[in-house]
């Protein structure tokens, strides 16, 4: 380093951390890959324009106004520029001292690092115009060590380099520098040929004239040399024997005392090519220029055969590392073909003049067609719709002749018939202010799209669940309100009185209300969890109104439910959102119309656990509708699988359906045929009958005296439970929210023995005004009530596994029934 160049004025400059703070942007490894291709592209066509291909694409990754490569002199004090884009292309060749630029101190530190106007602390031999406003620099390696540097620069105040820069640089760096060492071995070894034959040809001339020249020469070269005697039987070639060999013979080829032996002797697996080529040589009269394997000795040989005196002559060089560093390059070109398969993106350029082109083996299966198949700008833009067609074409237009890139996502028909999503990346490559050609990439984005999709469409549901969980809380309030006081005015009528049938109505409605806000909930997914003994007929012939609005007029709804099929136990919600989703799927299944069957029976079905079958409860939903092929039944119930167009739904419909029956501990089967319909039957384990269970469920709740404090923010409801409690003995307390629970708290002077509070309450909620109770009277149990779902619930801290809980709507009887449970020590 220059010695002059103090650490403070390094500092100055050397801006490496201020880089490290800067915000990336994201990575376009597109981008990165549609780069790496096209150096691997220039090594394998033009490999001695690789530094410059490689500056030239440093440049346009990064945002930047010049770019470039330097690499050490051999000497070791200079770089030389080996390769410049940008504004800094005049200066291509030119040289500058190691300690008067940053390349020095990349190349000591081995690191990325960044500048800024390093020209005011580097000794720069000339004035730098345009200035350095910034400039990132990345070690360049070969051979294990830096030997130079690659770099950007931006001239303009407002361009800022970040990580994602850096980054591709390196990446960049590497993969050139893996390339540059065949280049460098193919100019060694195009400068050692070419050298080699001029020495040849010189030396022979000596050889005939004097044979001291002739071992001279013979054993000067560095490449091996020898002079063999082809042996024929009759007219083909099948051996050779070594009249001469040079010093590096035996380092070239590892036989040793060659001379007068035969090959065949010596090397009995060789094969037989060598002697045709050898025999051909002195039967013709005319060299061989040859790079070939011999097997045998598990080389490669890159080589030269000519007739001599009745003999042949060659002069070889082993190549087994240049032809190993070939197919190295050869499995990362294949590596770069199989990332491109991975990720559906193929490349694609065309001439903008006549618009012939040519595109990778991904675009043409990207198009349907065959990797071989030509390309044609005019076919490519008939696969996009007529709706987008004309957009697409404009932006080929604009690119064609202005150079304006374009990126655009479309819907694409293939060759084939196969309807895609695709992403369209245009970036024209520019030469003296012209369109030298258009470039760009084709993606196959389908699986994306339609998880994007199916994501909006889950993203919609979600939405209506929390909307649905607001309007039950809401409405169970109110049903809450109407049901009690219609309870309570029901007992107080004496029996016969003619206003008893119209409380009868009242409640009647109430509890259609709360069926409908719990057929809400299920259809949302919102519901709260709470497996009752139902009879399945009943249940299901309850859902009959809802369905024949959810299917529609052109769907006829036939239903088979007598009483025959029994009890189950399974949440209410959960069996309407089973027969939702089945009846939804079905309607689906019919876009004509068609009839919808819903039947329930009972079915004995074999338990491999059970010494007998096992009585079952079977709800069936058959459709007349278009059926399907059994690769689809065999999949019907994955989650997101969906035969349906896409936005049309989200594949989560039967896969609830099959997490719900199983949860119950039940089964789904399937039948269905293409053309010929589906029915889906749901095997539910039979439970004890629910008029059993109803019965034990109406006992009268027990009386109390004990003194309970009701929180509750809606007073409607609050008044209610007040008069509930207060009619079966007991005294009540009320707040409205946690801080008059806290204040009525302390101020009662006696013991509090339970807490009846709602969850969900403006400010602090149920949880917070039951700690605040607790706090001055610790005796107090706990009861929870709330009109939101389950998952409200949950996320204010309480679930049925912590206290015990009431949904509303409840009857009187129920409330009093749990408050008496819970002070007797059950729940």
């Amino acid at each position: 380093m220059n010695p002059s160049l103090t650490s403070g004025g390094l500092s100055a400059v050397l801006t490496t951390p201020d880089l490290a703070r800067r915000t990336p942007r994201p990575p376009d490894h597109a981008a990165e890959a549609r780069a790496l291709t096209e150096l691997a592209k220039t090594l394998a066509e033009k490999p001695r324009a690789l530094l410059q291909r490689l500056a030239e694409l440093a440049m346009d990754l990064c945002g930047a106004d010049s770019a470039g490569v330097s690499i050490l002199e051999p000497a070791g004090d200079a770089f030389r520029w080996h390769a410049i884009a940008g504004a800094f292309a005049p200066h291509l060749g030119g040289t500058i001292a190691r300690d008067a630029s940053p390349c020095g101190v990349v190349l000591e530190r081995d690191a990325a690092l960044m500048f800024s106007y390093p020209e005011r602390h580097f000794p720069y031999p000339v004035a730098i115009d345009p200035p350095i406003v910034e400039s990132i620099l990345v070690p360049f390696h070969a051979g294990g060590k830096p030997v130079g540097t690659v770099w950007v620069v931006a001239h303009a105040p407002g361009r800022r380099f970040d990580p994602e820069d850096a980054r591709l640089l390196t990446s960049l760096s590497r993969f050139a520098a893996a390339g540059w060492k065949t280049v460098v071995a193919l100019d060694a070894a195009e400068a050692g040929k070419a050298e080699l034959e001029r020495r040849v040809e010189k030396r022979t001339t000596e050889v005939r004239t004097s044979e001291e020249k002739y071992r001279t020469l013979f054993n000067s070269i560095d490449q091996g040399f020898c002079v063999i005697d082809v042996l024929f039987d009759e007219r083909r070639p099948v051996d050779y024997r070594f009249v001469e060999v040079n010093a590096a013979f035996e380092g070239q080829t590892g036989l040793k005392d060659a001379v007068g032996r035969s090959i065949r002797e010596m090397v009995p697996a060789l094969e037989a090519y060598w002697f045709d080529m050898y025999g051909k040589v002195i039967s013709t009269g005319q060299p061989a220029r040859f790079v070939s394997e011999a097997k045998a000795l598990g080389r490669w040989y890159d080589g030269y055969a000519f007739p001599i005196a009745g003999y042949v002559g060659v002069l070889f060089a082993d190549v087994t590392e240049r032809k190993r560093m070939e197919v190295r390059l050869q499995e990362q070109e294949a590596l770069i073909r199989e990332a491109a398969e991975l990720a559906h993106v193929g490349g694609w350029s065309f001439d903008p003049v006549t618009l012939e082109g040519d595109w990778t083996a991904e675009t043409a299966r990207i198009h349907g067609l065959d990797a071989g198949a030509t390309a044609s700008v005019a076919d490519g833009l008939k696969r996009f719709p007529e709706a987008d067609r004309e957009r697409i074409a404009a932006a080929v237009e604009a690119a064609r002749t202005r150079g304006t890139p374009y990126d655009l996502e479309l819907d694409f028909t293939a060759a084939d018939g196969m309807k895609k999503r695709v992403r369209a990346i245009c970036r024209p490559a520019m030469k003296d202010g012209r369109v030298a050609r258009v470039r760009g990439s084709l993606q196959d984005v389908t699986e994306r799209h339609l998880l994007e999709e199916k994501l909006r469409q889950s993203q919609k549901m979600d939405a209506f669940g929390q909307l649905a969980g607001g309007v039950a809380h809401d409405f169970n309030n109110m049903l809450q309100v109407i049901n009690g006081y219609a309870v309570l005015l029901g007992e107080e009528l004496a029996a016969g009185d003619p206003k008893a049938g119209l409380v009868a109505e009242i409640r009647t409605a109430a509890e259609r209300s709360a069926t409908l806000t719990r057929q809400l909930l299920a259809f949302a997914r919102q519901q709260v969890v709470e497996p009752k003994v139902l009879d399945l007929c009943s249940a299901a012939g309850d859902m009959v109104g809802m369905l024949r609005r959810l299917i529609g007029e052109d769907v006829r709804l036939v239903t088979d439910l007598g009483s025959g099929a029994g009890s189950v136990l399974i949440d209410p919600g959960q069996l309407e959102q089973v027969l939702l989703n089945l009846a939804v799927n079905a309607r689906d299944a019919m876009p004509h119309g068609g009839t919808l069957t819903i039947a329930a029976r009972n079915e004995a079905v074999a338990d491999p656990a059970a010494a007998k079958p096992m009585p079952y409860a079977v709800l069936s939903v058959t459709d007349t509708g278009l059926g399907m092929p059994p690769e689809v039944q065999a999949r019907v119930f994955e989650p997101f699988f969906t035969t349906k167009e896409v936005g049309k739904g989200t594949g989560l419909g039967l896969a609830t359906v099959y997490g719900i029956v199983q949860q119950a501990g039940g089964h789904v089967r399937v039948r269905s045929k293409e053309g010929a319909g589906s029915t889906f039957e749901v095997l539910l384990p039979r439970a004890a009958d629910v008029r059993d269970a109803a019965a034990a469920d109406v006992r009268k709740p027990t009386r109390g005296s004990e003194t309970v404090l009701v929180v509750e923010d809606e007073a409607a409801v609050r008044g209610l439970v007040r008069l509930v409690l207060g009619k079966f003995g007991y005294t009540v307390l009320t707040a409205d929210d946690a801080t008059g629970a806290e204040r009525v708290a302390a101020g009662h002077a006696g013991p509090i023995h339970l807490v009846l509070s709602d969850v969900v309450m403006p400010g602090a909620g149920g949880r917070a005004a039951v700690a605040g109770v607790s706090a001055r009277h610790p005796e107090a149990k706990v009861v929870f009530m709330s009109g939101y779902t389950d998952d409200a619930v949950m996320r204010k801290g309480v679930t049925a596994a912590d206290v015990p809980f009431l949904q509303k709507p409840f009857t009187p009887a129920e409330l009093a029934a749990k408050v008496r449970q819970v002070l007797d020590g059950s729940r």
